[in-house]
């Protein structure tokens, strides 16, 4: 599996700009969301194939999204997690330098400084 880049593509939507970013062979998947006048990036929908997980494509899409934001002029990166998943995803974005916000419903909010 190569490792060392993403294939990524922009396209617009209504009231903003969407980031996709896909491992190519479309083994890996994640979105941003990003409103033209905020600079503030909502992540979602990361998912990594189930049987090419714990290889580091996670982190490379992360990588990858959080860069492409930043180069984008976004400030900050948000995403939510719910309650109900595992321990090690939620500790895995804090030592990726995600910060709890707020927890709201069943989910916990996260927002990095990019």
């Amino acid at each position: 599996m190569k490792k060392d880049t993403c294939t990524y593509h922009y396209s617009k939507a209504f009231n903003g700009k969407y980031i996709r970013v896909m491992y190519d062979g479309g083994l890996g998947f994640v979105m941003c969301e990003t409103a033209d006048d905020s600079k503030d990036s909502y992540a979602s929908c990361l998912s990594v194939d189930e049987g090419h997980r714990k290889k580091g494509l996670g982190t490379l899409l992360m990588d990858t999204i959080e860069s492409t934001a930043r180069n984008e002029g976004m400030k900050t990166m948000t995403l939510d997690v719910e309650k109900e998943s595992a321990e090690w995803l939620r500790e895995w974005y804090v030592s990726r330098g995600y910060k709890k916000v707020k927890e709201e419903g069943k989910y916990i909010t996260y927002r990095k400084d990019l």
